[in-house]
């Protein structure tokens, strides 16, 4: 029943309603829970069913994540470091700060494409301005992320939906196939870091004697 209310939502909120809760879902930490990925194929498969423009969908998607992820650049870049200078709360500690200015020296571009496929989005943004990532590098990955997430799933969606019957028979396998491309897309990032990780340690031990 939610993906059938999460269609209600849609077409009740328009083209405008999902620029604001793209954006929001993208660059604000308290907008969590707002949809992202689910929003983004369902409106796909709406947009197949002609409900939708899927031009104007993707536009619309495209925008609001590269300004939403601009919005948590900002925030993060000049209010992160007062956060973390408060002292730790129960979801941000300094180590965090110390571990993201890290991660983003090494995976910056990696981060913030494969980030798009993740619950934590804005979490993405904000640690890339708390952690100082050089602007230009940032809007290169972050329109590139975009490209591929605003672009790929509605695509995806609008293609599914016009292998089904109607667009409500194609939801009872809407999480197993948003599910599948987050692994596809997150598993080579993820074998990646590793492989980076075991030759940094392996680099630190140095040969054994």
């Amino acid at each position: 029943m939610m993906d059938l209310d999460l269609v209600h939502l849609i077409k009740s909120v328009g083209y405008a309603g999902l620029f604001t809760t793209v954006f929001l879902e993208n660059g604000a930490l308290i907008f969590l829970f707002l949809p992202g990925d689910t929003l983004l194929f369902t409106a796909g498969i709406l947009a197949s069913q002609g409900i939708l423009d899927i031009r104007i969908l993707i536009g619309c998607f495209f925008a609001a994540s590269v300004l939403g992820y601009m919005f948590g650049y900002s925030i993060g870049h000049k209010s992160g470091l007062a956060v973390f200078r408060m002292g730790d709360t129960r979801y941000l500690k300094r180590v965090h700060l110390e571990k993201a200015q890290n991660f983003y020296r090494k995976y910056g571009n990696w981060a913030l494409v494969t980030g798009r496929f993740v619950p934590l989005r804005s979490f993405v943004s904000f640690l890339a301005g708390a952690a100082t990532m050089p602007y230009p590098a940032f809007m290169l990955y972050n329109i590139l992320g975009a490209v591929v997430w605003a672009g790929g799933l509605p695509l995806l969606g609008f293609y599914f939906g016009k292998l089904i019957p109607s667009a409500h028979s194609g939801f009872l396998y809407l999480i197993p196939i948003i599910s599948v491309i987050i692994i596809i897309v997150g598993l080579p990032a993820i074998l990646y870091f590793r492989r980076k990780r075991e030759s940094g340690d392996t680099t630190k031990k140095g040969p054994t004697p």
